[in-house]
């Protein structure tokens, strides 16, 4: 008997692209169709290599409440969500914001599926207390999270 043999079995389902390719980042993918509705936690800058012995590439991204993915804050992106929420990125905690796939031509031709912001419906009472608690500091999302009425998602 080989070691694959021996290795335990683990059914995938879902998305292929999701399965296979996973990334922190957002994309239309995680959507799974629909224009979902989240609260922003965070803008967050980090360095990225993504080769071996390459400079560090430097990202903006928005953080949102009870969500593991980030939305990467590539140029369009953000000039979507500075138009919706201002330019003061401490003016975004606490923001609902809608976010809808998106197909996207690339300058090499190819498509992808990309994320748009646009405004949010207004908020009920349940993301309007969220949105009172999320401060740049002392904001537990851990706690706060069920209260967001933010929809289900797996991002």
């Amino acid at each position: 008997m080989s070691k694959f043999d021996e290795a335990p079995v683990t059914s995938l389902t879902g998305s292929a692209k999701a399965q296979l390719f996973d990334s922190p980042w957002l994309s239309g993918d995680d959507l799974g169709g629909k224009t979902v509705i989240a609260t922003i936690e965070g803008v967050h800058q980090r360095s990225i290599s993504w080769k071996q012995g390459e400079a560090p590439e430097v990202s903006k991204s928005i953080k949102f409440v009870g969500k593991k993915k980030e939305l990467k804050l590539n140029a369009t992106t953000a000039k979507d969500v500075i138009a919706v929420l201002g330019d003061d990125m401490d003016g975004w905690l606490g923001q609902r914001v809608a976010l809808s796939p998106v197909m996207q031509r690339m300058p090499n031709g190819n498509t992808k599926n990309s994320v748009m912001v646009s405004a949010a419906p207004a908020a009920g009472p349940a993301a309007q207390r969220v949105a009172a608690k999320v401060q740049p500091q002392g904001f537990d999302p851990a706690q706060d999270a069920d209260l967001a009425g933010d929809q289900a998602t797996p991002f």
